[in-house]
């Protein structure tokens, strides 16, 4: 049987491995999106909006509407993961509010 420091111990490994996979995999998600930026690029689509008549600012914030609605679903599913998976130190309960990361 494990004492309560090797418990601890275990527990707070277990946490530090959680946190570093889940801060590790946002980057790469969010450096897909410069793909997008490389491709359009290539393809002048920017380039044949504006000629179309769209404005800069218009083509801008579609964009960014577009990524962030895009990062959302694993952003939400991370969060869902944590609590199916109960992992209490990105999940608490403190004076009955739940919160999450």
């Amino acid at each position: 049987p494990r004492t309560l420091i090797e418990e601890n111990f275990v527990a707070a490994n277990n946490s530090f491995v959680l946190w570093f996979l889940v801060t590790l995999s946002f980057p790469f998600i969010a450096g897909s999106y410069a793909t997008f930026v490389v491709a359009e690029r290539e393809s002048k689509a920017k380039h044949l909006q504006t000629v179309a008549g769209v404005k800069p600012p218009a083509y801008w914030i579609s964009t960014w509407l577009w990524d962030v609605a895009n990062y959302q679903f694993p952003l939400w599913l991370t969060v869902i993961l944590l609590y199916v998976f109960d992992a209490q130190v990105f999940t608490t309960t403190n004076r009955g509010v739940v919160g999450g990361v």
